[in-house]
């Protein structure tokens, strides 16, 4: 199963959730380089959105995406992004 991380609207392309990390995780550590600290700058940026990977992700993308005019709230991301974070680093 293709987990979405974006769809872009000009033309409706997907980027998956594995293309969106490996690319997030590549820039970071572009910046990560100059400071000394490449690999945890990749590691960091592929962790922040790994709440992408699950199928409510999926369904409020889809949901935004095919009802422009009534897109779910935001705000139903950022407690699941929070979700994932605490199931991590927290353990819980």
């Amino acid at each position: 199963m293709n987990y979405i991380a974006h769809i872009r609207e000009s033309d409706k392309q997907v980027q998956t959730v594995e293309e969106h990390l490996l690319r997030v995780k590549e820039l970071a550590e572009i910046y990560g380089e100059k400071i000394g600290i490449k690999h945890l700058a990749g590691l960091a940026g592929m962790l922040r959105d790994l709440g992408k990977y699950t199928n409510e992700f999926k369904e409020y993308i889809l949901e935004a995406v095919n009802n422009p005019n009534s897109p779910p709230k935001r705000g139903n991301v950022r407690n699941l992004h929070n979700k994932v974070h605490k199931m991590i680093f927290l353990q819980k």
